[in-house]
């Protein structure tokens, strides 16, 4: 016998000791050992004969049925637990193409319902086709069968865009085992080789070939075994559900998939004169404007940084999409040093990372052009390539973000990316004729997560006095200040900082330097981006590397360009005075991981294996990134059914950014939207098992507006 493993030994070869290398393969690795050996001494248990039934003819029944079969199984099927899967075109859910669809059911039958032939061709006549989908919808619609779904975000919306909505209770195997171990794969192919007796299956599909033009007998085999093994993983996924008592989060995280399910079907309007240039009304004058639009602009941008890079290259002909020529211009004509090598070792890299270290080595004025152009430049292209000329647009004007909830930290993800949007993108996207946008967001999140976990007295009693905190770590640390009766130096702020200041650091408030303006800002930026990094554990070289390099995004202008490191390291010397219970949190924390080697969140019970390793950036990051991701899934969960209830689902969670959740809601319907949004973010939370009964995790005033960039 032949046993594949679940992951290829090649991966392994290639991977790092890190995250997505090696380290969390272990518990893999030793178990496909295990079934190595167990399987030696028995026979795998795994059938699927019946995916091989024939007729008088020969006939593969299962993969070429006619209307009949079809019609048999789907009644048959009913009632029992179900197992489904779609091939399409594409991996787009609402434009893509239904090539077939597979069941594999409890009651040991199996049925590959094709829609397309090889080439794409209609598998059905019209009328036989008729008579499928009426059997098949019938069978999606039943809530008296459960169904299993690997990927029901995926499967789920596709059917739904091909007239077959699925109804009643389901179970995603994917969703499962990302509660049960969110730091290894979750596909399919990963989970059926590590958790089943089977062999690896996946390659039978692998090649040149499109979908559409593979062997069909190839393709419904393939179908059918994704069925059989999403059936025969649900018990399983199951079990381990109930052993890490896990079902409330995967309930929770079922309703979460099928809540960004409905705001990928809903989509983004984008806003094509916004994009593209032309006239608009301004709200203000209600007269007609010109705008210029992202796309000429970026085109501009695009423009101005490859003349300034053919200048200080000398060479009118100079191409930032060649490599060679930027390491020539880099490392040859203005003598940068090499700060790092490409992956292959054979030349120096010029990736964002090394971008990064060479805007830092940077001691002159063409240097420093040369690395201003390229960023420009890049930026400007990812964006034209991104936003303008590849953005998957419909027919409908919209843009259906794929929403994922498969994170380690437990926080959506999104294909195409729509969580780190700055204005000049928000701008682009607006609401659908009839709607208005509505957002809001934590206040704060992360460093009030912090202050709870590390019980600091400070920043608690800062908070609960509802103080503006990073202007106390201004004056704290840089010795600056707004002028009095700035709205961030508050009369509650400004007692506070008179009162504990002396104490803490020393010195009197009417030593404090006042700032005003860009300056002001520029300070509140440094010490908020300089806070975040420390409350992590990064060191003196991470922060002051992170902070040289820090660019405005809407700008793109390098926001401390004379960072100096001296002052970063002043900077660590107040942090670390000021932030005793932090450090004593670290010690901590790591300790109750190292011993128990996992860690538990309090609010979702989601798990944290750390299988690559009790390392201290990851033990400080997830339970901070995890609890307000926690927070905000249950709130959107609750804000959702207030709009379900009051609007039928015309009001609707449309995007997701971590702390911060926007929805579009009915015109006459935004100011009630806004104020359930607020009141649901403003409960507080439960924290008796970090010692804190009733924990505070505002939000701030919710924001309406047309465009994303409003609210």
């Amino acid at each position: 016998m032949i046993v594949v493993p679940a992951l290829h030994p090649a991966a392994l070869l290639r991977g790092r000791d890190n995250d997505s290398g090696l380290a969390k393969f272990e518990v893999t690795c030793v178990a496909d050992i295990a079934k190595a050996i167990r399987l030696t001494h028995n026979r795998p248990v795994w059938d699927e004969r019946a995916i091989f039934e024939r007729d008088s003819v020969g006939r593969l029944v299962c993969l070429f049925p006619t209307v009949e079969e079809v019609e048999r199984f789907c009644a048959a099927a009913e009632g029992f637990p179900l197992a489904l899967d779609t091939e399409t075109t594409g991996e787009s859910t609402l434009d893509c193409r239904l090539l077939c669809c597979g069941f594999a059911s409890a009651n040991g039958s199996v049925m590959c319902v094709p829609f397309l032939r090889k080439g794409g061709g209609r598998y059905w006549s019209p009328y036989d086709e008729i008579r499928v989908r009426e059997a098949v919808a019938k069978l999606l619609a039943s809530t008296r069968t459960p169904k299993i779904i690997h990927n029901k975000s995926f499967d789920q919306i596709v059917l739904w865009a091909n007239g077959l909505p699925v109804l009643g209770e389901t179970f995603c195997t994917m969703q499962a085992h990302h509660c049960i171990d969110a730091e290894l794969p979750h596909g399919l192919g990963y989970c059926g080789t590590r958790h089943l007796d089977i062999r690896y299956w996946k390659d039978d599909v692998k090649g040149d070939e499109g979908w559409l033009n593979m062997d069909e007998t190839i393709l419904r085999l393939y179908n059918l075994r994704d069925c059989l093994v999403a059936l025969r993983l649900m018990p399983v996924f199951a079990g381990e559900l109930s052993r890490l008592s896990l079902w409330p989060l995967f309930h929770e995280e079922q309703a979460l998939a099928t809540l960004m399910a409905r705001a990928t079907i809903r989509g983004l309007s984008l806003d094509f004169v916004r994009r593209d240039g032309g006239q608009e009304v301004d709200p203000k004058t209600g007269q007609l404007v010109n705008v210029k639009g992202l796309g000429p602009q970026l085109r501009e941008q695009m423009n101005n940084a490859l003349g300034l890079l053919k200048y200080v290259a000398g060479d009118s002909g100079f191409d930032p999409m060649k490599p060679t020529a930027v390491r020539s211009l880099l490392f040859d004509r203005l003598r940068l040093p090499i700060v790092k090598m490409a992956q292959s070792g054979n030349h120096p890299s010029t990736d964002k990372e090394a971008m990064v270290l060479l805007a830092l080595a940077a001691d002159n004025d063409w240097q420093r052009a040369a690395i201003k152009g390229l960023a420009d430049f890049r930026t400007a292209q990812k964006y034209l390539s991104t936003f303008v000329d590849g953005l998957p647009v419909l027919g409908d004007q919209a843009l259906h973000v794929s929403w994922k909830l498969l994170t380690v930290s437990g926080r959506f993800a999104s294909s195409p990316n729509a969580q780190n949007w700055g204005k000049k993108i928000k701008k682009i996207f607006k609401a659908h004729a009839g709607y208005k946008l509505v957002g809001a967001d934590l206040s704060q999140a992360e460093l009030r997560a912090i202050g709870y976990f590390a019980s600091d007295r400070r920043l608690l009693e800062m908070y609960a006095k509802n103080l503006n905190v990073h202007t106390v770590n201004l004056a704290m640390s840089l010795k600056v200040r707004p002028p009095i009766g700035h709205k961030d130096l508050d009369s509650a702020t400004e007692q506070y900082i008179r009162e504990q200041m002396p104490l803490l650091v020393g010195g009197d408030f009417s030593q404090l330097m006042e700032m005003k303006g860009e300056a002001l800002k520029g300070a509140r930026t440094l010490i908020k981006n300089d806070t975040f990094g420390r409350n992590y554990g990064a060191i003196e070289d991470t922060v002051f590397t992170v902070l040289r390099s820090k660019r405005d995004p809407d700008t793109n202008e390098l926001l401390f360009p004379g960072l100096l490191r001296s002052e970063v390291e002043a900077n660590g010397v107040m942090w670390r005075k000021l932030n005793v219970d932090i450090m004593k949190w670290w010690s901590t924390i790591q300790n109750s991981v190292k011993a128990k080697g996992y860690y538990r969140d309090p609010v979702s019970g989601r798990l944290h294996w750390f299988r690559a390793g009790f390392k201290q950036n990851d033990i400080l990051n997830r339970p901070i990134q995890g609890i307000i991701a926690s927070i905000v899934n249950k709130r959107m969960l609750e804000i959702q059914d207030v709009y379900d209830k009051e609007t039928g689902g015309a009001a609707l969670i449309v995007q997701q950014v971590h702390d911060a959740v926007n929805a579009e809601a009915p015109d006459g319907y935004e100011k009630r939207a806004a104020e359930v949004m607020n009141e649901k973010l403003d409960q507080r939370v439960d924290l008796s098992e970090l010692g804190h009964p009733s924990a505070h995790f505002p939000a701030d005033p919710a924001l309406i507006g047309t465009h994303l960039d409003q609210v």
